[in-house]
């Protein structure tokens, strides 16, 4: 990220992330910050995997990894991970996009989507 400044008095929070590199001009401040590959790595699979640990309790380990952690893989990691390639970004949540309509329309073909819809009557209590 690059910021370029028409003023010299700058002041950054005591727990904001600093730039990783500054240079004075005639006027302000040229900012630029690098971000780390590795910690984007990271933070990512720390993501899926706290995700993936609670859902598995909820629905099972199968359905967590697939369908929970195959999502997050593709809609947070893989579209976050698009903004990292400058001038690709539009192309690839494009096709991104086309992909996971390709994949949803294939994974639903079948459903009778009348049956899973259709209202069930409550369930009354055993009697005592």
């Amino acid at each position: 990220m690059a910021l370029t400044t028409d003023f010299t008095a700058i002041d950054f929070p005591s727990d904001a992330l600093s730039p990783s590199s500054k240079r004075r001009t005639a006027d302000g401040w040229e900012l630029d910050w690098q971000f780390d590959h590795l910690a984007f790595a990271i933070s990512s699979v720390v993501s899926i995997a706290l995700v993936v640990s609670y859902l598995r309790l909820v629905c099972g380990i199968r359905q967590a990894l697939l369908y929970a952690g195959g999502s997050q893989f593709v809609w947070l990691v893989l579209f976050s991970y698009a903004f990292f390639y400058d001038g690709y970004t539009g192309l690839t949540i494009t096709v991104g996009a086309i992909l996971t309509l390709f994949l949803l329309m294939q994974l639903t073909a079948r459903v009778n989507w009348e049956a899973a819809f259709a209202r069930k009557p409550p369930s009354l209590p055993e009697p005592v």
